[in-house]
């Protein structure tokens, strides 16, 4: 019997991770879609193996198009809020030319990013130094079977009592358990954000720990894929990207950071500078003449803005600003 290849590096990267650089990078933070990109250099080196149970993929591909869907009917319904203000009949054209404009571009531009990124996914996805691992009757049943006993990864959410149906960290695991019955390791590399279901303190969970070390001579695991690609590619890291990732991270979840009270929205709906179409709008590039005016007038009353004028907004008057928002 010919021996099994013993494989140097394999890697594991959780759903949230792929899914927290994508949003992170529509929000506009820094270094979350780079990493991916690295990511895919590394795996085209050939070094190491990416591991890609078939439930994670789905999970990223299904939470991708979720936020999609959420985050433009969201755009949609923020922009609405204008008519509660004064009423569509009583906008002036100029504010209502701006608003849809605002809102065509910012809808497209986060079209136009989920599609970029689905891209990248698909080179990683697919690449030639990737194993995806399809979900077999054995892995679903060993699946189910380890979140129903609750053993680690098992989602922790007492008040889902049925969570274990469709636990796909139990899947996930046991897809690499399963691969690694069948393939020599030398190292496992664990990346992933999942504290309360994946560690216990600073390490990985024993109970997933244990399973993983039957299969490979190593396990590692790091929360951030900047740590990761320093410690186990050697690639140059410093400390304020790894704090400017980490940020990105954290602040994934782009759809609830949108504002859905009338009173907190009114001071971000026109001028948010977190939004690139906003300092267009500051600057009065979505005119009806496309070009920037050189009298700077209110947009809700057509009178000339004084350049000390005390509105937060630079397109309103401070008369209109007090009259509508305070």
């Amino acid at each position: 019997m010919t021996e099994k290849k013993v494989i140097p590096k394999l890697l594991f990267i959780d759903t949230v991770l792929f899914v927290g650089c994508i949003l992170g990078d529509i929000k506009g933070q820094n270094l979350t879609v780079e990493v991916l990109e690295d990511v895919q250099k590394e795996l085209s080196k050939g070094k190491a193996l990416l591991l890609l149970p078939e439930v994670i993929k789905y999970e990223v591909i299904d939470k991708l198009k979720e936020r999609e869907k959420a985050f433009v009917s969201k755009i949609k319904h923020y922009f609405g809020m204008l008519k509660t203000l004064r009423g569509e009949d009583r906008l002036p054209a100029l504010m209502k030319k701006t608003i849809e404009k605002a809102k065509e571009n910012l809808v497209k531009d986060v079209q136009n990013k989920h599609k970029e990124a689905q891209t990248l996914l698909n080179k990683i996805f697919e690449h030639e130094n990737t194993r995806t691992i399809e979900i077999t009757e054995e892995i679903f049943f060993r699946g189910c079977r380890r979140a129903l006993i609750r053993k680690a990864p098992a989602t922790k959410n007492n008040k889902n009592k049925s969570a274990f149906k469709k636990d796909q960290d139990c899947m996930a695991v046991e897809s690499i358990i399963n691969f690694l019955k069948e393939n020599k390791c030398e190292k496992l590399v664990v990346c992933t954000r999942d504290t309360a279901d994946y560690y216990e303190g600073d390490d990985l969970h024993s109970e997933v720990l244990d399973d993983l070390r039957e299969g490979c001579n190593k396990v590692v695991s790091y929360r951030n894929l900047l740590d990761m690609l320093k410690e186990e590619f050697a690639k140059s890291v410093k400390k304020e990207d790894i704090q400017s990732l980490e940020k990105g991270m954290s602040d994934f979840v782009v759809v609830d950071s949108l504002p859905t009270d009338i009173s907190n929205a009114r001071p971000l709906l026109f001028f948010n500078p977190s939004h690139s179409f906003s300092n267009d709008i500051a600057r009065g590039t979505f005119a009806v003449s496309g070009q920037e005016s050189v009298e700077k007038k209110c947009d809700w009353c057509g009178i000339s803005i004084a350049d000390d004028n005390k509105s937060p907004y630079p397109d309103c008057c401070y008369q209109c600003f007090v009259s509508n928002f305070v």
